[in-house]
Order: C-alpha cells, then sequence, then structure tokens
C-alpha cells in the first residue's frame, strides 16, 4: 500500500483532567479534526473520560503519563519519597527530574507509579496505540527506559518526541520556552535513537511544543501551509485551564477548541493534501495494530 505524502494525527492532552477537557476532546472528534487524545487515569475525572471514549471507537486512546502536576494511581504511603505531603506530584517536571536524580527511594517509587498507570491504563480496555508524558516528563532517562517497557509489553507502539522548529508566534516568556525547546529537542533526539533500538514508533514531526496553549487558528493556518511529508503529530490542549490562560497572547483569534472545529483550518488541511488518521490507522496501514 501507498501512503499518502501527509498524514495528520491531531491529539489533545490532559484528557481526564475536568469535564471541561472531556466535554472538548469529545466535541473535537465528533466536529472537528481530533483524531486522538491522552488519557491522565489518576485524574479526577478519568472514569468519565473511559466512558466518553467508550462512545467514541473512532478516537485513539493514549495513555498521558503523569509524574507532576496532578495525582498518581498510587496512595500516598506508597509514594513518600516521591509525591508531596498532599498525596500529590511536584508541580514541575523539573521539580521532578531533580528528584529522580537525587533519590534512589523516589526512583523507586515511581517506577512502581508508572506501572500503576500503565495498568490501569490497560484496564479500561480502550484501544492502546500510544502514549506520552504530561509536561514531557516521560523524556527523562529513569521515566523513559522504565516506561517503555510497560509500553512495549502494553501494545503502545507510538511515543510523542518533540522535534518541532522554534517559530513562535508570541514573545511572552520568551526565554523560559526558549530554554525549554532547547532541552526536549535534545531529549528527544537521544530517546528517538532508543526507540529504534527497542521498535517503539515515533512520528516523523511533532508540533505543538512551541505554541503550548496557543496552537489557535492562526498558528494551525500557518503549520498547515508548510505541512511537512510524512506522519505528523500535532498535539493542542482544548478545554484546559491552561489554554484559557493564554488566550490573551493569541491576539484575539479564538481558541484552540474553536480551532478544531474551524472550517478555514479544514479547508487548509485539505488543500495541503493531508489525511487525518489517528496512530492506530497509521499502524494498520502497515499491518500493525493497537492492543485491546
Amino acid at each position: 500500500m501507498t501512503a499518502p505524502e501527509r498524514r495528520l494525527v491531531v491529539s489533545a492532552d490532559d484528557f481526564g483532567a475536568s469535564p471541561e477537557i472531556n466535554h472538548a476532546v469529545a466535541l473535537a472528534h465528533r466536529n472537528g479534526i481530533l483524531t486522538a487524545c491522552g488519557l491522565m487515569v489518576a485524574a479526577p475525572c478519568a472514569r468519565e473520560a473511559v466512558q466518553i471514549a467508550q462512545t467514541m471507537p473512532s478516537l485513539d486512546v493514549g495513555l498521558h503519563l503523569t509524574l507532576s502536576d496532578g495525582r498518581p494511581c498510587l496512595p500516598r504511603s506508597e509514594l513518600s519519597h516521591f509525591s508531596g505531603a498532599d498525596g500529590r506530584f511536584p508541580s514541575s517536571a523539573t521539580a521532578v527530574a531533580i528528584r529522580l536524580s537525587l533519590d534512589g527511594r523516589a526512583r523507586a517509587q515511581c517506577a512502581a507509579e508508572i506501572e500503576a498507570q500503565f495498568s490501569a491504563f490497560e484496564a479500561t480496555r480502550l484501544l492502546r496505540t500510544h502514549w506520552d508524558g504530561h509536561q514531557h516528563i516521560h523524556l527523562h532517562p529513569f521515566a523513559w527506559r522504565t516506561a517503555t517497557r510497560h509500553a512495549l509489553a502494553a501494545g503502545c507502539r507510538w511515543v510523542r518526541l518533540p522535534n518541532e522548529p522554534w517559530r513562535p508566534t508570541s514573545m511572552q516568556g520568551f526565554a523560559l520556552r526558549r530554554t525549554e525547546h532547547v532541552l526536549l529537542r535534545a531529549m528527544a533526539r537521544w530517546a528517538r535513537t532508543d526507540a529504534a533500538r527497542t521498535g517503539l514508533r515515533v512520528a516523523d514531526h511533532v508540533f505543538g511544543q512551541v505554541e503550548s496553549g496557543r496552537m489557535t487558528e492562526r498558528s494551525w493556518l500557518g503549520l498547515l501551509a508548510a505541512l511537512p511529508q510524512g506522519v505528523t503529530e500535532v498535539y493542542c490542549h482544548p478545554g484546559s485551564i491552561y489554554e484559557l490562560r493564554q488566550r490573551r497572547f493569541a491576539s484575539g483569534d479564538g481558541s484552540e477548541l474553536e480551532a478544531l472545529l474551524s472550517t478555514r483550518v479544514r479547508q487548509a488541511m485539505n488543500a495541503a493534501g493531508a489525511r487525518l488518521v489517528s496512530f492506530g490507522m497509521a499502524d494498520a496501514e502497515q499491518g500493525a495494530g493497537g492492543t485491546r
């Protein structure tokens, strides 16, 4: 089979984090261009998210591994060196990375939590094709090696590795965003080599990190005008508080959810010769399906 030159996976993060995000994901899949999402299995509205996904079998749901800025699957008593006194993870991936680098007990507890999240994801019995990490924490070497073993065992063949060029549309928080971009690209290059060794699959191109929270219609139209060949993943955060907080920097061109529902975006996608696919569809076209 000869695949189209441009295949586009459109993914939403933080599925299960809130009713607003769950509603946005469902709406963007039913009426827009969203084809995939990442489930936070221990999030407050994860059960509702799974119920929604069960009514939409064409929505490709993956594991959004959460080790920062969220709550764990395991109880506080089993994460005394990894979670805070309130039972939640540290708010930033940087804090988690430091903890994993310095504390062997934290690494052991982190490994147990990763296993618990993959087990919870398998228990949903949703089609398992992909995984990634909240705040890209899966790119930390320890988290990566641990999660990779479970992902391969679960049949989650696709993993997100950000590799987009630096093309911001806003200068807000420029220095911090630029530093994060450089570090993530360096870590992703290392992970890409390891993914090839272990048999994990990665998209040819990934967009969403540079304009995180700002994947508005304007951002989409600019991206689609120069969409590269191959399999491209574009990820976003429709319905999230983070997105709403960032809208004031978006020059009044709407929200991320509105962009996923936009007629102009769909027309631009068609003009670019791109075909919407999920990770499962991309696998099926090459003879490898996901796992239930």
